[in-house]
């Protein structure tokens, strides 16, 4: 098999029965001296971490997250998380409503809104 197809460039398509090319967690890179096996190379994303703190298994809804000033407001499920850089969970919300749905969130100085859609 020529693996040299299978990098090029990326995007998405309107219609998924058209073109359904996707990279996920890979970053794309050109080999400049013209000189490698390929033009193109493909490394792992960095800085992806799993915060399993922030995790029930019995309610695994992620709805929406909001990154603010090195912190990470996560809706999950009828919570809301604020993470700090390290991963750690700071605050939890007492239970809000949950229908399920993604959630929209904006924030001011001092007010953290979250919508339910």
């Amino acid at each position: 098999m020529d693996f040299t197809q299978l990098i090029g460039s990326h995007y998405t398509s309107f219609s998924s029965k058209a073109d359904c090319q996707s990279t996920k967690n890979l970053m794309l890179e050109r080999i400049e001296s013209g000189a490698g096996r390929n033009p193109f190379v493909l490394y792992r994303s960095p800085g992806l971490k799993v915060w399993p703190a922030a995790t029930d298994k019995s309610k695994n809804v992620c709805r929406g997250f909001l990154e603010l000033n090195d912190r990470v407001w996560a809706v999950q499920s009828d919570r809301i998380y604020q993470i700090d850089s390290t991963g750690a969970i700071i605050y939890t919300s007492p239970p809000i409503a949950n229908d399920g749905l993604p959630v929209s969130m904006d924030a001011s100085l001092n007010t953290l809104h979250v919508r339910l859609n």
